[in-house]
């Protein structure tokens, strides 16, 4: 399922980080979610993923897919990936 998605590399690209940032942000107020629980049922913890709401750190390819299924949005969603919305 990932191997469409080994082109992106999170960890790259101010605009990749800044639009997950903002995305995340975005589905978490949407869907009434609560970062603890979301960390949780990730298995990483509360702080990593204070991060990553932050734009501190970004979550590898792996870790962005496994919050997406836990929010309930695509990847592309999740990311709002630019590429595929041109296709």
């Amino acid at each position: 399922m990932l191997k469409k998605y080994n082109h992106i590399n999170f960890r790259e690209g101010e605009a990749i980080k800044g639009v997950f940032r903002n995305r995340i942000k975005y589905w978490i107020k949407d869907k009434g979610l609560i970062q603890k629980r979301i960390a949780e049922k990730m298995g990483v913890s509360e702080q990593t993923f204070h991060k990553w709401c932050k734009n501190v750190t970004q979550p590898n390819l792996e870790e962005a897919y496994v919050l997406s299924r836990i929010i309930g949005v695509s990847l592309e969603d999740l990311c709002e990936f630019e590429e595929n919305k041109e296709k």
